[in-house]
């Protein structure tokens, strides 16, 4: 799973390891637990422990109206999620102008700090990455992590980015959120996107999000995503490249793209087309 993967959804949008779960319920999430709008240090490896946070950055512009302060902090931080385990974040660090926001979120067994590190390195630090703690809450550190079904998963996302939003003010983007997720990550961010278009409009899918596409799904999905959305699969095993070919045909026949653009780059990250 390269760059390329991420890069062309916000490329293509004109932006201003293999475990599949059962299906959940099918019941859409309130409109209240929906994502509030969301406005180069080295890349790090996969499952690097989170440091002790770091004071909140001052998120304020500069005379010209443009410039923000550099921010500041730890690599990998925690925000806090009311009623759930507290997030980890992926800073874009040094950014002195608004970033776009990347949901990564872990596979079963998989833990937030491990799904931030493989992002981070993925997009070359470049966006927030909002990693999602799962249940239990109280597990201890490094203990495999799962999300109960995808409409708890969906609240604590949308109070994640609120929390996300509220610490970290003028530095993050307005625009869309890209849902970066891996096997059980990436089935109910298929789910989520599914129920609520319109507030997912572009997938990354690791390793999963295939087996609860259907025709139906795929058009309503399209029809609330509008013409900018796009869904991107990525598998490493065999098992996962049989089952994306059928789920990319019903999107594609919708009219939403699945393949990554020929042109994107760490350049063009989060550029308009």
């Amino acid at each position: 799973m390269g760059l390329p993967l991420v890069a062309a959804l916000a490329l293509s949008a004109g932006c201003d390891r293999s475990r599949e779960v059962a299906s959940s319920a099918d019941t859409a999430p309130p409109a209240s637990v929906r994502p509030a709008a969301i406005p180069n240090d080295t890349a790090a490896s996969a499952g690097v422990r989170s440091r002790t946070p770091g004071p909140s950055p001052v998120s304020s512009e500069s005379e010209d109206g443009r410039r923000l302060s550099p921010l500041r902090g730890d690599w990998l931080e925690k925000v806090e999620v009311p009623g759930f385990a507290p997030a980890s974040v992926s800073l874009p660090l040094g950014a002195t102008e608004p970033r776009p926001v990347l949901i990564g979120a872990h596979g079963r067994g998989d833990r937030p700090e491990w799904a931030c590190g493989e992002w981070r390195g993925i997009t070359d630090a470049y966006p927030f990455i909002l990693c999602p703690h799962g249940s239990p809450v109280s597990a201890p550190a490094n203990a495999g992590l799962a999300y109960p079904d995808w409409a708890s998963l969906a609240r604590e996302v949308a109070l994640g980015l609120t929390a996300l939003r509220a610490r970290y003010g003028a530095h993050v983007a307005e625009g869309p959120v890209v849902w970066a997720g891996f096997s059980l990550g990436a089935h109910h961010g298929a789910r989520i996107a599914q129920a609520d278009g319109a507030a997912w409009p572009l997938l990354a899918l690791a390793e999963g999000g295939t087996s609860s596409w259907t025709r139906e799904s795929a058009m309503r999905f399209a029809a609330a995503a509008g013409p900018g959305a796009r869904v991107l699969f990525a598998c490493s095993t065999p098992a996962c490249d049989r089952v994306v070919a059928p789920a990319a045909r019903l999107l594609e026949g919708a009219g939403v793209p699945t393949a990554p653009s020929p042109q994107a780059t760490s350049a063009t990250w989060w550029t308009t087309a």
